[in-house]
Parts: C-alpha cells; structure tokens; sequence
C-alpha cells in the first residue's frame, strides 16, 4: 500500500486502499495514492504518539507507568498489564535432535519483553505417555537461552526468514534504514543461525535463499535491486513460511517488516495464518506508520509470534533491538525423552516473577 509522502505523515489517518492496478509505478502510483487519501484529521498524531511512547515502553525497564501500560496493551495487543508473566511460551517448538526432544519457549512478561533468568533446577517436567496415557516425571538434561547456548546440541538455533516491503509506499531513505538494520540484527545473533530475504512488491522474489553464511546475508540485505510498486504481502509471508517449515533451526519464525496493507496477493490472510500455525512459525512483525493494525496483530496474535509497531522508520533499530532481544532470550529445554513416547510434556517454569504451567504437544 502506497503512503502520503513522510513528511506529510505526522497527523494523516490511514488512506483508502491502492486499487489493485498494474503497471503503476513509484511516481504515478505515489501519485494515485495521494489522490486517493482522504483529509488529514488528527487521529493519526495520536497513534504516532502513542506508538513512540510504547516502543520506548517495550525497550525499558524503567519505573512502571499504569496508565501507560493500559494504553499500550490496548494499540499493541499485549497481555493483561496486571499479569506478570502474560506472554509465557508463545508457540513452543519440538524439534528431534540424536534421539531425544528440545523445546523452544519464547518466556516475555506482561509487556512483549523477554523473562531470561531461570534457575538451573526452575524447569520441570511430566510426560503423558503416547500408549497408555499414564503420567510420568520427565529429566530436563539441560536448558539455555540462545545467549547462553547448550553445546550438546546438532542443530542451528535459529532460523528465520526476513519477509521486506519493497512497494513503491516506501521512502528510499526508509529502504537504507531497513537493510542496515536487518544486517545489525544479524550480527547481533551470536548463536548459530541461518536466515533468507525476501522482498515483496508486485512479485515476491527471494533475494538470498537460506543459508548462515554471514556476509552473504548481509549483502542480501543491502540489495535494493528490486522493482518496486503494488503491495502482495499475504504472498511474501507465503513464500516465507514454506520455506521456513523445512528448516531444522530450534528457534524457527517469519519476521515481516511492513508499512502497509496487501493489495496485490493471490494469497488470503486466512490462508498464510493458516499455513504458519500449521507449520508451528510464529510471525513476527514490524509494522511502521499505518500499516493495517488489526491485519498486524491478528497474524502475530493467531500464530503466535508478537507485533512491535514502529511510528516511522527511523525507529526500527528500536524494534530491531527488541527482537533481537527475545530470540537471543529464548529458552531451549533438551529433555531425555526418546520421540514417540510421550504426546504430551507439561513443564513447570519458574522465573523471578512468578511460576507458570507450559503445555507442549509432541
């Protein structure tokens, strides 16, 4: 979806969508979109100012604003700010390594940020056996965070692909910032990783297929080859999430960046939520300026992953930051249990604010 030019942004509500036209490109499809947006009104000031004070929130372990929290709970759809431990183990995954099952769990608080500190002995665990039901204890060999990796382990820990709005709604300068930021988090990702790009705009094309070699990745993530135009973002996170469902990495997701809404995909938002919960991938997403917000929190609410809304794009190393936060602060859990024997593990997980149960179907 094609925006207002940036600088006219501060106070603008979200436009009509862009007809679904061909062969539009950036000068006389910003154009069409201008036409089509309706009068400023100052319903979108008080998004943009709400959305600053939130991400500054999230990236904050500052002294508690009620008020606030309540607001931001409200424009990012967070959990209960009353609860503790509201965002507990968002889609854990099973993954089978040398004859046992590791779980990933992404542990957050009440506010989307990651709970890393958990006692060597704070995680427990009870299996449901697959062929009679009965309840047993369960060993947890060991459990880490990505920051604090277990050795004895064979496979990638994370792997992600970066889905990008290259429509002709995004500024050049915004391009810059987006690919700089994408290289920073993967240097920040110091445990074993592999990742791909790809862009959306009228087509999806994947600009690095998956792969961990570093500078490879980074220089995906400076090309800015791609032809820009129409919008066909449902398509993207298609692409994205069939690749990443082949993928062995413990911490498997899709992070979408984005600034507006899809009006070029063959695909439905029904259909790619559907594949992603099929396929156990959070989506993760970056939303900037006034992309769709109730699109943005069903994908991240239904499949599990979180949306951090980022008022412009000179924000987004703030939202990087923060996602960077919560995969290196998730938690893998290696159980000595042989695949197939339980259907069911229920963990007790303990952290400085509060005890939670985890259900985990195998």
């Amino acid at each position: 979806m094609a925006l207002l030019p940036r600088s006219l942004t501060a106070c603008a509500p979200r436009p009509a969508p862009v007809p679904r036209l061909r062969g539009l490109r950036n000068g006389r499809l910003g154009l069409l979109a201008l036409l089509a947006t309706p009068l400023l009104t100052l319903g979108g000031c008080k998004l943009l100012e709400e959305g600053s004070e939130c991400l500054g929130l999230v990236n904050s372990s500052g002294p508690k604003d009620p008020a606030l929290e309540q607001r931001c709970a409200d424009l990012l759809d967070l959990p209960d700010p009353e609860s503790s431990f509201g965002g507990l183990a968002k889609v854990p995954q099973v993954t089978e390594d040398d004859g046992r099952v590791v779980l990933n769990l992404v542990l957050t608080d009440n506010l989307g940020r990651p709970v890393g500190q958990v006692p060597e002995d704070g995680i427990t665990a009870v299996g449901v056996r697959a062929d009679n039901g009965a309840e047993e204890p369960v060993t947890v060999i060991e459990h880490g965070t990505m920051g604090e990796p277990m050795d004895d382990l064979n496979h990638p820990r994370v792997s992600f692909s970066a889905v990008l709005d290259y429509s002709g709604s995004v500024p050049d300068s915004a391009l810059v910032s987006m690919s700089r930021n994408l290289s920073t988090l993967y240097g920040a990702l110091a445990a074993p990783f592999e990742s791909e790009v790809i862009h959306f705009s009228d087509d999806v094309v994947t600009i690095q297929s998956y792969t961990s070699d570093s500078a490879e990745l980074v220089a995906a993530a400076e090309n800015r080859s791609t032809e820009r135009a129409l919008t066909s973002l449902f398509d993207g996170l298609g692409r994205g999430i069939q690749s990443t469902a082949a993928r062995e990495g413990l911490f498997r997701f899709v992070l979408l960046v984005t600034d507006g809404n899809d009006n070029d995909s063959s695909l439905k938002e029904r259909q790619v939520i559907d594949s992603a919960k099929s396929a156990h991938l959070p989506i993760y997403i970056v939303g900037v300026g006034f992309a769709d917000l109730d699109v943005m929190r069903r994908l991240a609410r239904e499949t599990g992953g979180q949306y951090i809304y980022v008022p412009r794009f000179n924000g987004l190393s703030e939202a990087y930051g923060a996602l960077s936060d919560l995969v290196v602060g998730s938690r893998q859990v290696l159980l000595d249990a042989a695949p197939g024997v339980y259907r069911t593990v229920r963990l007790e997980v303990t952290t400085p604010t509060g005890t939670r149960p985890v259900s985990v179907d195998l």
